[in-house]
């Protein structure tokens, strides 16, 4: 037989309803800024990507409006010093030896490389540059990629002590242009694709390649991807 305490405590342990959590509020996804026209990409400065293989760099002229992509020409030898289109200007940079591989040593490559970047960009020019050497896979590349990335800087700098030169991290390039942090090449071709479209045509047919936007494990060739890394600086969500 069953007994009923008659604890009030017991009773009011029992009785008492119980406090229910409220749910956590969902934060709402961050909306990035809708990229739709030239207009939303830095006018008048320069975005430099530097890599160990194929450096470019990426500039649109206030005035035409015209997109003047540099790049070096060790793929491409077949094509002319300067093509020009309606939307873009393609200036390809000649290599005495053509690609890294072919120099022997990595500073006999740079030596030439860095002067003829430097080139390219007028002496007040801002610059953009990735800082991203610290996110390298491996020491070695840590290094070349310093190396390269501090004797370019010191050029401009030596040229024009006042010039503004802009570090990005690569991230935050990824983020907004390529509309993912830990966006791969891939990924940043095909937000390419998608905002600029003309753009993605013209480079296609220049350089005799077909992107596949379907085909996530297809690879983006240098200069291309270069290129669009270069583009990628310029957007106004990195200032």
């Amino acid at each position: 037989m069953f007994r009923i305490s008659s604890n009030r405590k017991v009773f009011k342990r029992f009785l008492k309803p119980r406090s229910r959590t409220p749910a956590p509020t969902q934060r709402e996804p961050v909306k990035l800024k809708e990229k739709k026209e030239t207009s939303i990409l830095i006018q008048n400065e320069y975005g430099m990507d530097i890599s160990l293989s194929s450096p470019a760099i990426a500039y649109i002229c206030p005035n035409t409006k015209q997109l003047h992509l540099w790049f070096l020409n060790h793929v491409r030898k077949s094509r002319k010093s300067v093509g020009a289109q309606k939307q873009i200007v393609f200036h390809p940079i000649e290599m005495k030896y053509g690609e890294t591989k072919n120099y022997a040593s990595q500073e006999d490559y740079l030596a030439e490389m860095a002067p003829k970047l430097l080139e390219q960009v007028r002496p007040n020019g801002s610059v953009r540059i990735e800082d991203y050497i610290y996110h390298a896979n491996n020491s070695q590349a840590v290094t070349i990629l310093a190396e390269t990335s501090g004797v370019i800087k010191f050029l401009m700098k030596r040229q024009n002590p006042g010039r503004t030169i802009h570090r990005v991290n690569t991230k935050t390039v990824k983020k907004f242009f390529g509309g993912d942090g830990r966006a791969d090449k891939y990924k940043m071709y095909k937000e390419f694709d998608r905002w600029f479209p003309e753009w993605s045509a013209i480079v296609q047919t220049y350089f005799k390649w077909k992107f596949n936007p379907v085909d996530s494990n297809q690879t983006i060739p240098h200069p291309i991807e270069d290129i669009v890394d270069a583009i990628g600086l310029l957007d106004t969500n990195n200032v």
